[in-house]
């Protein structure tokens, strides 16, 4: 009578065991095909343009089970050390150009190669902090930045002398001076910076020429005769001529700058912006009185060895945009720009400054209206016209990199 039950206890025991396994088994087969846990490339590195002397960065994102390993390599080879989400190259030069990088990314058992991602070392780069090119290829700006609070372009002009606005940005940077038709208004957008590493003024005024200005909460701002300071644009209204619209950019943290101010028949000019050039010294600003002009050039004690070349070109509010990109095809940043204010948009003057024997062209951007595609790609507002007889879409933004 023992019999029977020993046998079904035996039974139960022999079909019990494989029950319980199977469990097993299948429990570790749902966790490795759950889609939450399989490691996936969910953002692939881009392509990445940047000028020549700037390094460039890789990004890549991955999904799954953490963490994450990841190898960067250049054309399939692995880079020592390069072993994070992102890569940032050394600084890059011309040589570069063209460079293949992609990064393998492991979790768990699973590894996976990204898409490849090329490099384009576009124009170079400007020495970090000279204010002479505006922001033209700087890092604060070559990765993208936005317009200031308030976000929209600031009257400076007329009716009464001395009474224009003052426009300012702290830790920001701001467009030339618009050029346009209409005598006796401008505007100066201000924008702000992707980077706080430095602390740069921007300002624009209708008042005397280098005068002492305060804000609209009575501090006294720095001078555009400070030694760290460069005049940007400047624009002399026929109406007021003991008062000038300029514009000047200030950084306490640079090296310092020495000023040339001189004034020359237009005929003569080209010559001495070329003069200018080969002392080192970069042409930001002039202004026409008669058949004269009044300009302003700068050497930087940053780059006390540089020597470049300049081109001085006419145009019209309607050729302006041709005329940059003809001057930036061969390798020019427009450092100043200025008109006679003629009704029909005639006589605006461009001075190309490019570093000497570097015909690399720079990329041009024109936004009419705005600045929004401008500063998504990382452009600098160089030249801002209006065509006041034209209404919103005679407004031109004009960028470089």
């Amino acid at each position: 009578m023992l019999t029977r039950p020993r046998a079904c206890w035996r039974l139960f025991y022999l079909l019990a065991v494989p029950l319980v396994l199977a469990g097993c088994g299948g429990s570790a087969s749902s966790g490795a095909s759950d889609p939450a846990l399989q490691l996936v490339i969910t953002k692939q590195p881009a392509d990445v343009s940047v000028p020549m002397g700037l390094p460039a960065t890789f990004t890549v994102v991955a999904g799954g089970q953490s963490p994450f390993q990841y190898q960067w390599m250049k054309a399939g080879v692995a880079i020592a050390g390069a072993t994070s989400s992102s890569y940032s190259t050394p600084v890059t030069a011309y040589a570069d150009d063209g460079g293949s990088f992609s990064v393998q990314v492991s979790g768990g058992n699973t590894s996976l190669t990204s898409n490849v991602a090329h490099l384009h070392v576009t124009a170079r780069a400007p020495a970090a902090g000279d204010l002479r090119f505006g922001s033209v290829g700087s890092a604060e700006t070559v990765n993208g930045y936005s317009v200031a609070a308030g976000g929209v372009p600031l009257p400076i002009g007329c009716p009464v002398p001395g009474g224009g606005a003052i426009a300012y940005s702290y830790g920001g940077f701001g467009t030339p001076l618009q050029i346009g038709n209409n005598a006796c208004t401008w505007a100066y957008q201000l924008m702000g910076l992707s980077s706080t590493v430095r602390t740069v003024y921007s300002v624009a005024a209708l008042a005397q020429l280098d005068a002492t200005l305060s804000d609209p909460f009575g501090a006294t701002l720095p001078a555009a005769t400070d030694s760290h300071a460069i005049v940007s644009s400047v624009q002399v209204p026929s109406t007021y001529s003991s008062f000038a619209a300029y514009s000047y950019r200030y950084d306490s943290q640079g090296a310092p700058y020495t000023r040339s101010e001189q004034t020359v028949s237009l005929s003569a000019f080209p010559m001495a912006a070329a003069q200018e050039a080969l002392n080192g010294r970069v042409i930001t600003a002039f202004y026409l009185v008669g058949s004269n002009v009044t300009y302003f050039a700068y050497a930087w004690a940053g780059d006390a060895t540089g020597q470049y070349e300049t081109d001085v070109i006419t145009a019209t509010l309607g050729t302006v945009s041709d005329a940059v990109k003809g001057l930036a095809a061969k390798g020019y940043i427009i450092t100043a720009s200025t008109t006679g204010q003629a009704a029909d948009g005639s006589g605006v003057w461009l001075v190309g400054t490019r570093f000497k024997n570097d015909t690399t062209p720079r990329p041009v951007l024109v936004q009419d209206g705005g600045v929004d595609t401008l500063e998504a790609g990382g452009y600098a507002v160089v030249v801002y016209a209006q065509d006041f007889n034209g209404g919103a879409s005679g407004v031109h933004f004009i960028g470089e990199r």
